[in-house]
């Protein structure tokens, strides 16, 4: 992943409740995945492997989240398992065929839950950084304003 798009899920985060963070992790997981394929077709082994190892990461994150209390979970861990194996066999056979497809379902599981509902929560890092962006007009130039608040972090 470039710097900006790094930049781009932290603030995310950091202002998601729990139903966005799960749509940020199946994007990230999405984003490692196009990364290896990349790198796969650069020819780059070290950061096939960097990216590998993030998405495994990514989709345990996704496994350890479910909540075996509802079916919908066993079906979901069923598809991560399968998943889970179309990484392993592109990690060994560095096989793009295999990132596509764990990429395809991904992209269908990542569609799904963008059009469920959930109750907006607040974000669920208290007293993160607030970010607010928004631009001036000059005479002759346009100008971008971010604003931040001073008080991040822990508090005394």
């Amino acid at each position: 992943m470039n710097k900006e798009l790094v930049k781009d899920f932290q603030t995310r985060i950091v202002n998601a409740g729990r139903g966005e963070l799960l749509i940020i992790n199946y994007e990230m997981l999405l984003a490692q995945i196009n990364d290896a394929i990349d790198a796969v077709e650069e020819d780059s082994e070290e950061e096939f492997g960097k990216a590998m190892i993030n998405a495994h990461k990514l989709l345990r994150e996704l496994s350890s989240g479910l909540d075996f209390q509802y079916d919908i979970s066993k079906e979901l861990m069923s598809i991560y398992i399968y998943v889970n194996k179309k990484l392993i066999s592109a990690s060994i056979s560095q096989n793009v065929i295999d990132l596509r497809e764990a990429s395809k379902i991904l992209d269908v599981l990542l569609q799904g839950w963008k059009l469920t509902e959930y109750e907006e929560e607040p974000p669920i890092i208290t007293n993160g950084q607030k970010i607010y962006a928004g631009l001036t007009y000059g005479r002759n130039n346009l100008n971008e304003m971010v604003e931040t608040e001073p008080n991040r972090g822990y508090r005394a």
